[in-house]
Parts: C-alpha cells; structure tokens; sequence
C-alpha cells in the first residue's frame, strides 16, 4: 500500500507541475495550449525521467516505441490534415451559424 501511495502521489504531483508548467509558459510566451503542451512534453518527461532516476528505461522504451508507431502514424496526419480544413471551412461559412442557433436556444 505504501509504494501505491507513493507512485500515486508521483503522478498527481508530476501532473500539478507539468499543467502548471504548461499554463505559465504559455502565458508567458502568448501560445495556445495543444502548441505549449506539445512543446512541452518531451523535455519534461526527459527531465522528469532524470529525477526519477529512469532516463536510460526513457531512451529505450521511447526508442523503440519511436520506432514501430511512426510508420503507422500517416493516417493520422490525414485525420488531422483533414479535421484542420473542415474547422477552418466551417469557421469561414455562415453554416456555423446555422449549427449554432439551435445549440444556444437549448442550452439557454
């Protein structure tokens, strides 16, 4: 029980940190948060891996992970390709407002 709670009590705090870490410095620097957290994340899992005394497990399992996922992550360079163009059309069309008006008269 006692090395749960401790295990436990590593997550919420590297959590805490990162998210405070990702707000500070996405104020500080005027970004959004996806780009700040996406900035962010390796080095703090590089750093955070160093504090934990596993930067070694880090460096293989993200090697190798690295390694069999990026030849099957070109279906979601299409999603995500795709899901831009359909957000930024529909933010630039009045069907926006069609989709809206009956959203806000239900949730009013």
């Amino acid at each position: 029980m006692k090395e749960l709670t401790k295990k436990v009590s590593h997550l919420v705090l590297s959590l805490a940190l990162f998210l405070t870490l990702v707000i500070f410095l996405g104020k500080l620097f005027g970004l959004g948060f996806p780009l700040t957290v996406t900035l962010l994340i390796f080095p703090f899992a590089f750093v955070w891996s160093i504090i934990m005394k596993r930067s070694r497990r880090l460096w293989v399992i993200g090697w190798n992970t690295w390694k069999t996922k990026t030849n099957t992550m070109q279906n979601f360079v299409v999603l995500f390709i795709s899901l831009s163009l359909f957000s930024n059309s529909l933010n630039e069309s009045s069907f926006l407002d069609f989709i809206q008006k009956p959203l806000l008269l239900v949730s009013d």
